[in-house]
C-alpha cells in the first residue's frame, strides 16, 4: 500500500515541486530569450551576407564583355 505521509511533510514535497516547477518555467523562459537572439543574430547575418553578395556581384562590377572586373 501507499506510503501514510504527514500533512505537513505533504505541503513540504508540494512546495519542493512548485519551487522546481517554477525554476524550470524560468530556465525556459530565458532560453526562449537567449534563443530568439541567436536566432536575430543569425538573420542579420544573412542579410549582411546577402548585402555583400549583391554588392560584390552588381552589374557595375562587370566590364564590357560581362566578366567581373578586377581593378
Amino acid at each position: 500500500m501507499g506510503k501514510v505521509v504527514s500533512s505537513r511533510r505533504a505541503l513540504s514535497i508540494l512546495f519542493e515541486h512548485a519551487q522546481t516547477a517554477r525554476d524550470h518555467f524560468v530556465y525556459a523562459s530565458r532560453s526562449k530569450e537567449r534563443l530568439t537572439e541567436v536566432l536575430e543574430i543569425i538573420q542579420d547575418v544573412m542579410q549582411i551576407e546577402e548585402l555583400h553578395k549583391h554588392e560584390f556581384h552588381s552589374p557595375r562590377d562587370k566590364d564590357q564583355k560581362g566578366d567581373w572586373r578586377t581593378d
